[in-house]
């Protein structure tokens, strides 16, 4: 955006040529592929970055990289990216979050979701958090609780839980959970690998050599019985 000795301003390329556009009052850079302009007031128009208008009477819009963005009009948001032509009508409560390369997390009646760019759903919007723990499972929370979801299969694969923590080891990643009572072990590999049911766990590794040391509280008998178990369980 180029002011001149005049105070009149202009878009200029990376080439140095100026780039038509219509008249505006305001003009706001939004991201490598858009700008938005206003000419009276408040409301919006975006264009590309060949001066063109691609949406007009928009209220305000975020940029979600990778030629998407989140756009507010009439009070919904909605999602657009003139690279690979996706366009979602506004109809989401708030501006729509990148979850991945081509998925987005929504938010309706304050409940968390998730989409496709074209508007497919994948999570149903009951959910206050959504966070990605690998390339195909996300972690869902709900009333002080996670679910582990399959993103490729589309089911629960480890519900119920109360909190967790990554161990990153050179055989794998695991996860210690707690669910219910009790401490346990998860793979997004192979699965459960020890049930909840410990009162302490946890895993040391060196090298390729992997032990879980479990411990059990026996309060009758003032006693701590522990396990050690190896990387299969």
């Amino acid at each position: 955006l180029f002011t001149d000795q005049r105070n009149r301003q202009a878009v200029i390329d990376e080439q140095g040529k100026r780039v038509k556009i219509p008249r505006f009052d305001r003009l706001i850079d939004l991201g490598e592929d858009y700008m938005i302009f206003s000419v009276k007031g408040f409301v919006y128009n975006i264009l590309d970055n060949k001066g063109n208008v691609i949406l007009k009477n928009v209220d305000a819009a975020t940029s979600l990289d990778s030629g998407y963005i989140s756009y507010l009009s009439k009070g919904k948001f909605g999602l657009l990216n003139i690279r690979n032509k996706t366009m979602i009508e506004p109809k989401y409560d708030k501006p729509l979050k990148r979850y991945d390369g081509e998925r987005f997390i929504i938010e309706e009646e304050g409940k968390l979701g998730l989409i496709d760019r074209f508007d497919s759903l994948f999570i149903e919007a009951k959910y206050e958090e959504i966070l990605p723990l690998n390339d195909s499972i996300a972690v869902l929370k709900a009333n002080f609780r996670w679910t582990f979801w399959n993103l490729n299969q589309g089911r629960i694969i480890l519900d119920n839980v109360s909190d967790y923590w990554e161990y990153v080891t050179d055989t794998g990643v695991f996860f210690k959970i707690f669910k219910g009572i009790g401490y346990g072990i998860w793979s997004p590999a192979t699965g459960l690998i020890l049930d909840s049911t410990f009162d302490e766990l946890s895993i040391k590794a060196a090298g390729t050599e992997l032990v879980f040391i479990t411990e059990k509280w026996v309060e009758e008998a003032d006693l701590v019985v522990m396990l050690y178990y190896n990387g299969t369980g």
